[in-house]
């Protein structure tokens, strides 16, 4: 039973990365997963529905970072343990065919910001999503800075927001021009020269 609703998400959501929520019919959506009609709609009573149901299961789940396997050490290594996370999810988009071809890397932003006009909770549920990652980052920022490997005037949260903001900008930008492979290295080099702008300056030892 599981097999099968699980089935009927995957079908839907390539379905929608092809052509859009609105051209997208029920009845191509139950002829595609070769189940009968019956089957079908003892799990999803309407478009609507299966909708919400694809957005939170692949748009936030499959997108799910655990911060908390990410090195504590250090900001650098944080960063960089969260860019080989980002990179890995966007690999395995693109090895499934989700992302790479044709409209489906335009239909996947589509379809978070059509989910966010018809579906108030889950508008809300990624705002808080946001709220949290920037409390992790900030929580990373500040180890830094206790730690002595960061000195700046800038705050923490506006450290933390550098690296979530241009993270957002870049990859979408790469995405719309099909570079996805290019996403982490972009980042690496912008995020490596920031860190360097505010990292502790070590004075050099007098002269003797």
């Amino acid at each position: 039973m599981k097999e099968s609703k699980e089935h009927i998400l995957k079908v839907a959501f390539y379905l929608f990365l092809q052509k859009g929520f609105k051209e997208v019919t029920m009845k191509e959506i139950v002829e595609k997963t070769g189940l009968s009609k019956g089957a079908f709609y003892h799990y999803f009573k309407s478009k609507e529905q299966l909708f919400f149901e694809v957005n939170d299961y692949f748009l936030t789940i499959l997108a799910e970072v655990h911060y908390k396997q990410f090195s504590q050490s250090s900001l650098r290594q944080f960063y960089k343990d969260y860019l080989d996370r980002i990179s890995g999810m966007f690999q395995n988009m693109i090895t499934s065919g989700i992302l790479g071809s044709g409209n489906s890397t335009i239909n996947y932003y589509t379809m978070v910001f059509d989910a966010f006009k018809m579906f108030p909770e889950f508008r809300a549920r990624m705002i808080e999503h946001d709220r949290e990652e920037l409390e992790v980052w900030k929580e990373a920022v500040a180890r830094a800075r206790a730690g002595g490997e960061i000195s700046t005037v800038m705050g923490d949260e506006q450290i933390a927001k550098v690296f979530l903001f241009t993270n957002d900008g870049i990859a979408i930008r790469l995405l719309m021009e099909n570079r996805i492979d290019e996403i982490r290295g972009e980042l690496m080099k912008l995020w490596d020269n920031f860190h360097d702008q505010i990292a502790a300056k070590v004075s050099p030892a007098p002269v003797q």
